[in-house]
């Protein structure tokens, strides 16, 4: 890549990430403003001409519950901790969207999939656990490939995937392949184990991936875009977090490097205004890398794309990587 890339990855995934830790009436308000965040983030990233992947939960691109059950695929994932696993909650849950908007969400994957820039991944189909015990290769494969079929089904080909918990599992990444996935978001490992050096050296920018060497390509999330807090304590955090992603945005798009911001739209489902006051800040500041530095802003597939395109013609990897069409 000539110049720094800018990526955004969100992970969608409603009640279906959260069920095994937070009773839903304690997290009730984060996913009913859901409702409202993602509209205002996608304006957000249309005036900044931002390109984002959202990372989406393949139940939630289903319109009824017999649908869900319909595409839930016979072999699923024996976790020993059976929480883990959504499947005996879908009897509890409501026929649709308008009944259960927590647990449906086709039609704000409609409107991000009619955004310009905007590309619909997977975060699997079930939420699944790639790294917890009792699950196995033939059960994940079975899982995101009932993703693919839910996303053909609404005219949308998947090319991402960020793993749920970010618990990628090495060995699973040949199946992503097979299944036609160009990029996943790789874990973020620092270089030092000293926290202060990590926070003053800009620790969180990454090279790009060569392409020869795997598809999916790892994009390697850089840092958490962390919701807004209240308490002083917590206004101190998120504004010197923001600063540090100002000053690595600065380093990314002056070194020709990649810097890759992630969160979820719940975690915008409260205090909105405060949370997109941040994110504007942020993604003014993007604006103008690009038109010093060329910083250039790509969803993880465009990405793979590029970095596919033209060294991988011969060995056939450009034919693997192309965009979504939707």
């Amino acid at each position: 890549m000539e110049h720094g890339a800018f990526v955004i990855s969100l992970d969608f995934e409603q009640y279906w990430g959260m069920r095994d830790c937070v009773p839903l009436e304690q997290y009730r308000q984060n996913l009913l403003g859901v409702r409202e965040a993602i509209p205002a983030m996608l304006k957000l990233f249309a005036e900044f001409e931002i390109q984002a992947t959202w990372a989406t939960v393949g139940m939630l691109f289903c319109e009824s519950r017999e649908e869900i059950l319909e595409l839930s695929p016979s072999r699923r994932p024996q976790y020993r901790d059976s929480r883990l696993s959504p499947y005996a909650d879908l009897p509890k849950i409501g026929q649709n969207e308008e009944a259960d908007p927590y647990h449906f969400a086709l039609s704000l994957i409609r409107q991000i999939a009619n955004t310009p820039g905007q590309e619909i991944g997977t975060h699997t189909f079930s939420h699944y656990y790639a790294r917890a015990e009792g699950q196995d290769a033939d059960a994940f494969e079975a899982d995101l490939q009932a993703a693919i079929c839910v996303g053909a089904r609404r005219g949308l080909r998947i090319n991402s995937i960020v793993f749920p918990r970010n618990q990628v599992n090495d060995e699973y990444l040949p199946i992503c392949r097979k299944l036609g996935i160009t990029s996943y978001r790789g874990e973020y490992r620092p270089s030092s184990r000293y926290k202060a050096v990590r926070l003053l050296a800009g620790d969180n920018i990454t090279r790009f991936p060569i392409p020869e060497e795997a598809v999916p390509m790892n994009l390697c999330g850089s840092i958490f875009f962390p919701p807004h807090r209240r308490e002083l304590r917590g206004k101190m955090f998120n504004e010197l977090t923001l600063l540090r992603m100002l000053w690595e945005c600065r380093m990314a798009a002056r070194k020709g490097m990649m810097y890759h911001v992630w969160w979820h739209p719940d975690n915008f489902g409260v205090n909105l205004d405060e949370n997109l006051g941040r994110l504007r800040r942020l993604l003014r500041y993007v604006a103008h890398l690009r038109e010093r530095y060329g910083f250039v802003s790509w969803n993880m597939g465009e990405l793979a794309d590029q970095l596919a395109a033209p060294e991988a013609k011969e060995s056939g990897l450009a034919e693997v990587a192309r965009p979504p069409s939707v």
